[in-house]
């Protein structure tokens, strides 16, 4: 089994769920939106040509801001094949009750946060991050955490000050893993903390060299895979697939499964059963 745990999904109807891609320049990465634009059910067809089974749908910043509707609809849409990782704004008065709202649905699984003020936010140490990430504990939502490199020690202490609630990297921190790896590696101690292992990561170099290395440190049972589709460029999804597929093959069969589906699958166990 594949599990893809991070995609964006945009819709085409504009008067439902309007747009809300500031970006002007299209070559800007935040213009992702505005380059390809992938529905749920296009994604879900992806999928089945290539082999995934389940795939969790990240609020797509860059199209949607922190209006979740579109995620959380396409999720309860497919409730076998994908969860939902929902984005606030930590500084909105009426976040709380946002989260309290979206974690009614059984198709949202996470909780998405920055640090070092990426997506508009204004760092993981700020009370409303640190608000948002209690309730999620409280809630039983995984909490995924966007952030550069610089953002690692925030995400650490975080990360420490709850060590019974799992934490998702996305990405890996954006961290050249190839030339700086010792600075991801220092989050290995904390056992809450899980690596995705995006696409962004495995094209820094040997695909199979860096989740072998990150599997030493980490274990395999902290990473997932993810294809960042369709953000990450116009690559064909099962590009991308082929690519997850190739960083295994320093891994035995445990680790293989762990990498591709069952860190995931623990993570998320509203995913359990047949897709």
């Amino acid at each position: 089994m594949i599990v893809d745990t991070h995609t964006h999904v945009v819709s085409t109807d504009e008067t439902r769920y309007p747009m809300q891609c500031t970006a002007t320049d299209p070559a800007d990465p935040g213009a992702w939106p505005l380059r390809t634009r992938v529905t749920a059910d296009e994604l879900e067809r992806a999928m089945t040509a290539a082999g995934v089974a389940r795939a969790c749908l990240v609020q797509g910043y860059a199209a949607y801001r922190f209006d979740n509707r579109y995620t959380v609809a396409s999720a309860e849409a497919w409730p076998r094949r994908f969860v939902s990782v929902c984005a606030l704004d930590p500084e909105d008065a009426d976040a709380l009750a946002a989260l309290e709202a979206l974690a009614r649905s059984p198709r949202v699984g996470g909780l998405r946060l920055t640090s070092g003020g990426l997506l508009g936010g204004r760092g993981l140490d700020s009370p409303g991050s640190q608000r948002l990430w209690d309730a999620a504990e409280r809630l039983g939502l995984v909490v995924s955490i966007l952030s550069l490199p610089d953002g690692l020690e925030a995400v650490a202490a975080s990360a420490r000050a709850r060590p019974h609630h799992p934490v998702v990297l996305d990405h890996c921190g954006f961290v050249e893993v190839v030339e700086d790896f010792e600075r991801l590696a220092s989050l290995a101690p904390l056992r809450n903390v899980h690596l995705k292992v995006s696409s962004r990561v495995l094209v820094q170099g040997d695909p199979a060299s860096i989740v072998r290395r990150l599997a030493d440190r980490f274990g395999a049972g902290r990473l997932m895979w993810g294809s960042d589709f369709p953000a990450s460029d116009a690559r064909r999804y099962a590009d991308w697939v082929e690519l997850a597929r190739a960083g295994t093959k320093e891994l035995n069969e445990e680790e293989a499964a762990d990498f591709l589906a069952d860190t995931a699958l623990r993570l998320w166990p509203a995913w359990a059963g047949p897709a």
